[in-house]
């Protein structure tokens, strides 16, 4: 019976998903909205602060399904903030699953490097994923992916930076004891 109960996810848990999901979206929204437009530095930074705020997350609720939900609640969230989240949920969803079947497949999520390796695999994949919907939506007029493509790269840029805040981020919170 105790190994049912562990599969599942407490009531700590969820709230500390939600909470990350909400503050990663949020957070991201006011850096959108300070940096203004497509400047570079914004988008940069906007996917280093998601990208940390991710990691450190895996860091702490290691658990299978864990970036899924957070990819359905954070889509929701940005619905109900925006109006036009939901159309990402299917990309980021199956960037999620994507990413959390080739951590099992990859030693599990107990292993050291399984939080940056799922955050690395989802935001790639759901940057693949989002360039082939791009992709679809404008085939009439191909040379207009080239700007698409040259602004997810910079993007992308600020995700992988993400990718060793959040591991120096998540040592430190180890170190303090609010990650186990």
């Amino acid at each position: 019976m105790q190994k049912i109960k562990k599969r599942y996810f407490n009531c700590r848990e969820l709230v500390v998903l939600g909470v990350f999901a909400a503050a990663a979206k949020v957070v991201t929204l006011v850096i959108a909205l300070a940096g203004g437009g497509l400047n570079p530095v914004s988008l940069v930074l906007k996917n280093l602060v998601f990208t940390t705020l991710l990691v450190v997350l895996l860091y702490k609720v290691r658990k299978f399904g864990t970036l899924s939900l957070f990819a359905v609640i954070s889509g929701l969230i940005s619905f109900l903030l925006l109006g036009g989240g939901i159309t990402s949920i299917p990309t980021t969803l199956t960037a999620a699953i994507a990413a959390e079947f080739i951590v099992l497949a990859t030693g599990g999520f107990k292993r050291f490097y399984a939080p940056v390796l799922a955050v690395f695999l989802y935001d790639f994949i759901s940057k693949l994923l989002s360039l082939g919907v791009s992709y679809v939506i404008m085939r009439e007029s191909p040379g207009l992916m080239v700007v698409v493509v040259v602004i997810v790269g910079v993007g992308y840029i600020g995700s992988l930076i993400g990718l060793y805040t959040g591991v120096r981020s998540a040592r430190e919170l180890k170190h303090a004891g609010i990650i186990h």
